[in-house]
């Protein structure tokens, strides 16, 4: 569908997902030091909250850290994106960190909390928690 998709990593933290897809990528994160320690010469820094951030003019919107993030703000974040952009998102129900405010019980629980058509879900399961993986539109 897309060539050469406007791609955005939402909470991206030091650009790590950014890096890895290997080509000029946007990654936005609230907290200044991401920035300030650039460690990777391919992403383009950006210091904004996710209800701060226009997602419109990005074809491919990533966010793996929606468990730091409540419902509300993610689709209110999400609400704003082209209705052609894809979204890929991540969440987990690994509730024993303070900073998860908002883990899910299973894929299906963090499908059924969005405000987006799913195209796909996967769960990966680990030792101590899964990790829940879902496309949409």
């Amino acid at each position: 569908m897309y060539t050469n998709p406007k791609i955005v990593v939402a909470a991206g933290w030091h650009g790590l997902t950014a890096h890895l897809i290997n080509r000029e990528v946007i990654s936005f994160d609230m907290d200044p030091t991401c920035a300030s320690i650039k460690l990777f010469p391919n992403v383009k820094y950006k210091i904004k909250t996710i209800e701060n951030f226009d997602p419109s003019p990005f074809d491919v919107i990533i966010c793996t850290s929606c468990e730091h993030i409540t419902d509300e703000t993610l689709n209110n974040f999400l609400s704003r994106k082209s209705p052609t952009s894809i979204a890929v998102l991540q969440s987990n129900d690994y509730y024993s960190i303070k900073d998860h405010i908002n883990c899910k019980q299973n894929c299906e629980d963090f499908a059924k909390s969005l405000n987006l058509k799913i195209i796909n879900k996967f769960t990966l399961k680990f030792n101590n928690y899964n990790r829940f993986m879902i496309f949409a539109i």
